[in-house]
């Protein structure tokens, strides 16, 4: 399952601060499944109205955790506005991501609940 988060330049995130994910999920699979952890699998960003090619997956320094309970959703259910972890930017952050609007693809991993 993959979602993708917008942080916008607002939140002001700089090295060491962390953001809640808040997003839509939904599992497109015929089954239930209870997901147990999230990745970045991609990172862009713009700034000043055009891409910002500084600010990207193997610059942004980024890393994501589930928090509270352990997500379950039904076959084909979309959990909508659903904060689910936070993004914590890493103190080796490129500098070209400051005043940047970030956009995090995230990919869940999870497992079958019968």
């Amino acid at each position: 399952m993959t979602t993708t988060v917008t942080i916008p330049s607002n939140n002001h995130l700089f090295p060491g601060k962390s953001v809640n994910l808040t997003g839509d999920i939904t599992n497109p699979n015929e089954f239930k499944v209870k997901i147990n952890s999230v990745s970045i699998t991609g990172v862009t960003s713009t700034k000043d109205g055009g891409s910002n090619t500084g600010c990207v997956t193997n610059t942004a320094d980024l890393s994501a955790v589930l928090t509270g309970s352990a997500p379950e959703l039904n076959a084909g259910q979309t959990l909508n506005n659903r904060t689910f972890g936070t993004l914590t930017m890493g103190q080796n952050a490129a500098a070209a991501c400051a005043g940047s609007t970030i956009t995090a693809t995230l990919t869940f991993a999870g497992e079958l609940i019968p």
